[in-house]
């Protein structure tokens, strides 16, 4: 589990945590728990790769190949904003990892991982971010609602210089806004962060936040990946009281399957 303690930089005196950690079923997992004063955590992912040959690795060369990650008990987290992430390119880098402020708590949580073919047979994968679990707020306040969610997918190929780009050209996941448009009635996606006009696309429903398939990872094919999430601290929700006793359980699946025609 990773414990993100909410630190509010100027109103905000109390402190709530995200926890990231494995969900059963052998699958890709991230948990987020909101809670006040504990400090535990890791972060895993696992891959379910049913009949296909597939594997994960922390780096490009596949030195250790595994069906299983894990990132040991990291720092707390205080509050952080879009437009004061690192660069793509430092981001999506299998050198880099999180960033301890001076005040020893992380700014953002970042993962590389690589995903490869090392059967005979181009498969295909289904990647989810679900929602297992959501605990409201005894006021009633949703901690989906200041999460944000970046994700990276970018093939690796030997010899051609690599590119650092978001899955679909998507800076940002978010849940939708409270506010309502005046003529649909449906609720506006939200900011990213308090840039005028950058808008986070709106996670799929309040159960499945992003599913995509990638329908062909070819034999010695890679693909790396990485994810990036963070308490984004100038959403209008994120008002100076956090939301006590809240928790929010979320997980990463990614299930193979031959590749379709």
């Amino acid at each position: 589990m990773v414990d993100l303690k909410y630190v509010k930089k100027r109103r905000l005196r109390k402190r709530v945590g995200i926890v990231a950690a494995s969900s059963s079923a052998g699958l890709a997992a991230l948990i987020i728990v909101a809670f006040l004063g504990r400090n535990v955590g890791t972060f895993t992912v696992a891959l379910d790769a049913k009949n296909m040959e597939l594997s994960l690795s922390r780096t490009a060369d596949f030195a250790e190949p595994t069906s299983y990650l894990r990132v040991e008990e990291v720092n707390s987290f205080n509050t952080f904003t879009y437009k004061s992430l690192p660069s793509e390119a430092q981001l999506d880098d299998e050198k880099t990892t999180f960033r301890v402020n001076s005040s020893g708590t992380l700014d953002y949580f970042k993962m590389t991982f690589f995903i490869k073919n090392t059967g005979t047979v181009t498969a295909g994968y289904t990647f989810r971010v679900n929602v297992f679990d959501n605990v409201l707020a005894k006021d009633g306040r949703n901690l989906l609602d200041i999460i944000r969610l970046s994700l990276f997918e970018n093939p690796v190929v030997e010899g051609q210089e690599e590119t650092h780009k978001y899955y679909k050209d998507i800076p940002a996941y978010a849940r939708h806004s409270l506010i309502k448009d005046d003529v649909t009635g449906q609720f506006l996606d939200e900011d990213i962060d308090d840039t005028e006009g950058v808008k986070a696309v709106s996670f799929l429903n309040d159960s499945t936040l992003m599913k995509f398939d990638y329908n062909g990872i070819a034999p010695d094919e890679v693909v790396r990946y990485t994810i990036v999430f963070w308490l984004e601290g100038s959403d209008r929700e994120c008002n100076g009281v956090p939301p006590k006793d809240a928790s929010l359980r979320l997980g990463i699946d990614i299930n193979a399957y031959e590749k379709q025609s």
